[in-house]
């Protein structure tokens, strides 16, 4: 997850779930991308004509994600709920 052990003994078990659940957000993003990616690579190598180019890249809205949030953003909702800790 891209944290020191001393910052890891450092969180509260709130803390360390909030960090946890974003990293799994993160990664089930990247992995969604890559298999993306993949099926299309796929598809076109099989396609006998390739779609124009501007059909691809025309603009799609995003859809709605879960927010990843900061660390500072977690110690703000940790300390709206009440909780110190070491921060």
């Amino acid at each position: 997850m891209g944290i020191s052990p001393d910052e890891f003994w450092r969180l509260t078990p709130f803390e360390f779930n909030l960090m946890a659940e974003g990293f799994v957000a993160r990664e089930e993003r990247k992995t969604s991308d890559l298999l993306y990616l993949a099926w299309h690579v796929e598809a076109f190598a099989r396609a006998k004509k390739l779609p124009k180019l501007e059909t691809l890249m025309k603009k799609r809205k995003p859809k709605a994600q879960k927010k990843a949030y900061t660390k500072e953003e977690l110690i703000k909702i940790a300390k709206q709920k009440g909780l110190a800790g070491p921060w």
